[in-house]
């Protein structure tokens, strides 16, 4: 099972308006999947937070042929609908805005006959349950991922930066599809998350993404997990 694939390698849309923001580094998934010793063919699910570039434009190559020919694509059906719809091309206001919808369709559509389309508090396969999420996108939704009686939850783009934007959670981020809805969201979801204690795997915090929030003041600080490199097992221990 793999939780989102990236920008992806398609020339046509992955390297196009959005590929030169994002840098030179796009489009290893594949490469470094088998460099592991994993086989695309093998990826079951790819289960996708929602339909932005970075998250979704990795499901096919250069000529519209799936890269995991074997896996169904969990994604929210408003996310699925809102991404694949074309009739939003022309009031897009930028090119760049144009591009999220084209290279979704393009990516997306060649699963249209694998789809599991999930929902809030639904188990999408035994010990993975969907949390609903709006603001950053129309069906942005997280996962917890429960294992030995702890709970790691993908936030997918809950949060963007992991000082700024902790620090001051009632600040609407420019790239969310409803800024003040997604600020609500955030907060709601990292107190229960603080509350609980869970771990949490954050994409857009330094590699490899991997630690706890704690409660500061009005906002909260990163604590990230000690990674071991040399380990092929990385717990992910409660705070004190």
């Amino acid at each position: 099972m793999l939780f989102d694939i990236g920008c992806g390698v398609n020339h046509a849309f992955g390297k196009s308006s959005f590929g030169p923001q994002i840098g030179p580094e796009i489009g290893r998934a594949i490469p470094n999947m088998r460099a592991a010793g994993i086989d695309p063919e093998e990826i079951d699910l790819v289960a996708l937070t929602h339909a932005h570039p970075d998250h979704c434009w990795g499901l096919v190559d250069d000529y519209g042929n799936r890269l995991y020919p074997n896996a169904k694509l969990a994604i929210s059906a408003i996310d699925y609908n809102y991404w694949t719809d074309l009739s939003h091309i022309p009031e897009a206001p930028t090119q760049h805005k144009k591009d999220h919808f084209s290279g979704a369709y393009y990516n997306l559509l060649p699963y249209h006959d694998s789809l599991i389309f999930i929902e809030d508090g639904k188990e999408v396969v035994p010990g993975i349950t969907a949390i609903a999420a709006t603001g950053h996108s129309p069906g942005h939704h997280l996962y917890a991922i429960h294992s030995r009686g702890q709970t790691l939850i993908d936030i997918g783009d809950l949060s963007h930066q992991q000082i700024l934007l902790l620090k001051r959670p009632h600040w609407e981020f420019q790239f969310d599809y409803d800024s003040s809805k997604a600020a609500e969201t955030q907060i709601r979801h990292f107190d229960r998350i603080v509350q609980e204690r869970h771990a949490i795997l954050a994409y857009h915090f330094p590699f490899p993404g991997l630690g706890h929030l704690r409660r500061d003041r009005d906002g909260y600080t990163w604590v990230a997990t000690p990674i071991d490199l040399g380990s092929k097992t990385q717990h992910f221990d409660r705070l004190g």
